[in-house]
This record gives structure tokens, C-alpha cells and sequence, in this order.
């Protein structure tokens, strides 16, 4: 995002903290979940009293609370950030429920039951220990302070905490959000830095994305689908059948959950570093790139095609473009879902009435040019995008 010429990045870094730390890290997140908890009890107490809550008033009850002896003493334990972010992501769940029901765009899938608290669908739950991501976020009010590999965190033992990679970005730290993910904490810095002045490059690419190939250029280029969920589904398979037969709660069958949580961290590292390097290619070579509008929603349906779908990660793609492409003053064109990019020969233009998923290779009835199904698809991708932005 830029706005006067600043923007907005954020940059995920690894932790590698000692036992210490490590347990001041669980004892935020257990108050950030605690803090939210409380508040969405007091705020769906006052709805039922037919009162008008406030997040913000909750917030200072809270912090009045606190201090009280007998109220959760073991708040005071950690930096106010911790239990002060739970009320603004509170704030933000609330502000988006109602949003999107405005909109018309919170309705519940097919098959929905009603929740047993009596909420309507979207509303904002209770966070359990045992299935809430430990997490808490941290302000730019001194509770980062950066040093190369090293992060100072406010009221963290040993004051200094070890990051796999320094900071890349810089600028004004606007916030940040410590993570528990799979045996590994990350943080999450928001940085507000100067926007890169625009390059001109008038080049022009179309990208077919697909499952055979996770993306196909028109100038020839041809990235493979990793397909990590498909690489590891037998072991996942064994994990999770495995994990079927433990008694639910033991610690074998914690030990087992935490081993499938680390496998689709696996999987989701492998599908978003190739994404990134396939993302950061394009847009360091092309000014103006030309995408389609998938259906995703729609495609994964198709019982015999969703796993193969998910597992290639189209919208991941198209999103790191737009936020790359806008701040090396690039452009993403997006085509129409409708445009026949596929039937259309990139040579005459004649279109074909059907063309089946299983036709790889095709030849133009009209001028007789042969096409790879994908590589001629990218072609007529990048010629859309070129007449919408007004170029061709």
C-alpha cells in the first residue's frame, strides 16, 4: 500500500529465542488470549442487556481492573501490548463482521449448522488454548528495538532476542506481531518506508496460471508446480491416521499433532518460496502484466480437480504480483474469467468452440499454427492486457 509517497511492507522473521524467553513468549500469548476472551464476554454481555458497548471503554475497565488485587495478577507479568492488541483485533473482528454483513457477503456454506452459543454466522468466538495459534502483537512504542541479528524486546528476559535474518526494510516500525507456528516463533514487522521511485518499463507479460505448470509466460517460459501436497499426502496420510487411534489429549497425541502442524508448515515454506521467486522474476523483468480473474472458489468444487487446485496456490501468486508490481511501479492488468484465453488461436484469432482440460496440444483450424495449451493461453492474456491498458 502507498499513500504520499510512503508504503507500507511488512517482513516475517524467524526467532530462535532461549527457554526463558520462550516462556515469556507463551506467557503474552496467553494473556493476549485471555484479554480478548474478556472483552468479547463483557461486549456480548452488554448486547444482551440491550446496551451499545465499546471496545475502547472495555479496554480501559480493563486496564483499571488490572491493578485490582484478586483480577488475573498475572497480567501485570508482561508489556501492556500484549493484552492491549487483543482489544484492537477485537475492535477489527467486530468493525469486519459488520462490514461484510452490510455488504451481503457473510452468509454461511451449504450444510452450516447454527453455533451452540446462539451467535449469527461470523461473529467472533472465544479463543481456546488448545486450538488458538499462540500469538500477541507488539507497537512501535519501544518494544522493538533492531540491532542486525538481534531484536530488543521490552520486559523479554535477557533483553535481546536472536532473529534468523536482520531487518530488511527501512523505515518507521509501525507494529509487530510475535507468532508460535509449528515448533518455530516468527515476528511479523510492519514498516512504513519511502516508495521506490517508479521504473518506466513498458514491457508486457501474460501468465497463464495452471496445475500442470504453476505458471506459463507468453515469452516462453514455463515454472513447474512444485506440488508439495501432493509430494508428501502418504506421509501426511500416516500421520493423521496414526494420530486417529491416540487418545485425544495424551501426550503422544500432542507430540503427533505438532509433527503434522511442522509437515504443512513444510508444505505451505515450499509453495511460498517458489511463488516468491517465481513473483519476483516477472515483475523485475516487465512493467505490465497481464492476469485472469480465476474462479478459485468455483474451481475447487469440482471434487476431482480441488486438491490439485489448492495445491498450486493460483491467488497467491496473483497477490504477491499486485503488492510487488505497485512498488517497483509496475502494473497488474487483470483479464476477465470470461475471456476465452484458451480457445482463442494467438496467431489469426479464430476461436475454437470446445476445447477439453485434456487437449495439451492443439492445431488452429483456421491458419493451421500449433499451440501448447498454456503458452498460447499466456499469449492472449498478455494481448488483453495490452488493449485494456489502452496500449495495443
Amino acid at each position: 500500500m502507498s499513500v504520499n509517497g510512503l508504503m507500507i511492507r511488512s517482513h516475517r522473521i524467524r526467532l530462535n529465542p532461549t527457554p526463558e524467553q520462550e516462556l515469556y513468549f507463551r506467557q503474552c500469548a496467553d494473556v493476549a488470549r485471555f484479554s480478548w476472551n474478556w472483552a468479547l464476554a463483557e461486549y456480548n454481555g452488554a448486547l444482551a442487556r440491550q446496551e451499545k458497548p465499546s471496545v475502547m471503554a472495555l479496554r480501559r475497565e480493563f486496564n483499571r481492573r488490572r491493578n485490582e488485587d484478586g483480577f488475573a495478577p498475572w497480567v501485570r507479568d508482561v508489556q501492556s501490548n500484549a493484552y492491549g492488541y487483543a482489544f484492537r483485533d477485537l475492535q477489527t473482528a467486530i468493525s469486519r463482521y459488520h462490514k461484510l454483513r452490510k455488504e451481503g457477503k457473510l452468509k454461511p456454506p451449504k450444510g452450516w449448522r447454527p453455533r451452540k452459543d446462539g451467535k449469527p454466522f461470523g461473529w467472533p468466538r472465544f479463543k481456546n488454548r488448545e486450538r488458538t495459534t499462540p500469538a500477541f502483537g507488539l507497537s512501535n512504542s519501544g518494544a522493538m528495538v533492531f540491532n542486525g541479528h538481534w531484536v530488543r524486546i521490552r520486559r523479554c528476559p535477557g533483553g535481546l532476542v536472536n532473529m534468523a535474518e536482520p531487518l530488511r526494510l527501512q523505515g518507521r516500525v509501525l507494529a509487530g506481531r510475535a507468532t508460535y507456528v509449528a515448533g518455530h516463533w516468527y515476528l511479523s514487522v510492519v514498516v512504513e518506508m519511502p516508495a521506490p521511485a517508479p521504473v518506466a518499463n513498458d514491457r508486457a507479460v501474460g501468465i497463464d496460471l495452471g496445475i500442470k505448470y504453476r505458471a506459463v509466460t507468453s515469452d516462453g517460459r514455463f515454472y513447474e508446480n512444485p506440488k508439495a501436497l501432493a509430494r508428501y499426502s502418504r506421509k501426511m496420510r500416516l500421520l493423521q491416521r496414526s494420530l486417529s487411534r491416540m487418545e485425544r489429549g495424551g501426550a503422544n497425541y500432542k507430540k503427533r499433532r505438532a509433527e503434522i502442524a511442522r509437515l504443512h508448515a513444510r508444505i505451505a515454506n515450499i509453495r511460498r518460496t517458489q511463488a516468491h521467486r517465481i513473483t519476483t522474476e516477472i515483475v523485475a523483468r516487465y512493467g505490465i502484466i497481464g492476469l485472469e480473474d480465476l474462479n478459485i472458489q468455483g474451481m475447487v468444487k469440482n471434487r476431482k480437480l480441488a486438491k490439485a487446485v489448492s495445491d498450486a496456490g493460483m491467488y497467491q501468486i496473483r497477490q504477491q504480483l499486485e503488492y510487488k508490481a505497485q512498488a517497483s511501479g509496475g502494473r497488474v492488468v487483470v483479464i476477465s474469467r470470461w475471456f476465452a484465453s484458451s480457445k482463442i488461436c494467438s496467431a489469426c484469432g479464430e476461436q475454437v468452440e470446445q476445447m477439453p482440460l485434456s487437449v495439451r496440444h492443439w492445431a488452429c483450424p483456421n491458419c493451421g499454427a500449433e499451440h501448447e495449451r498454456d503458452g498460447n493461453a499466456a499469449v492472449n492474456i498478455r494481448n488483453e492486457a495490452l488493449r485494456l491498458a489502452g496500449i495495443a
